[in-house]
């Protein structure tokens, strides 16, 4: 009896987990006029590496929030503008 109700036990929190859905924040739209740096129409990590090039650089074309300085805030607006490209 214990045994049976041990299997049961374990087989209702294993159907309540995998019913379980992930709460996934909206991201938001994919901005690729920011995430695409080589405008080749496709995001990949030469985008990415063309970003850290530029942001190294300190070039201003990696000034991606717009405050006239490139600095570690527009490396959080870069990746706040390619997650939603991958996520979709």
């Amino acid at each position: 009896m214990r045994r049976t109700l041990t299997v049961l036990s374990a087989l209702a929190l294993s159907t309540t987990f995998a019913s379980a859905q992930p709460d996934i924040p909206d991201l938001g739209e994919c901005d690729m006029a920011v995430a695409d740096r080589n405008a080749d129409g496709v995001l990949d990590t030469g985008d990415i590496f063309d970003f850290i090039d530029a942001f190294i650089a300190q070039d201003e074309s990696a000034d991606i929030d717009g405050d006239g300085m490139v600095m570690f805030s527009d490396i959080i607006a870069y990746v706040h503008a390619i997650l939603p490209c991958f996520a979709g």
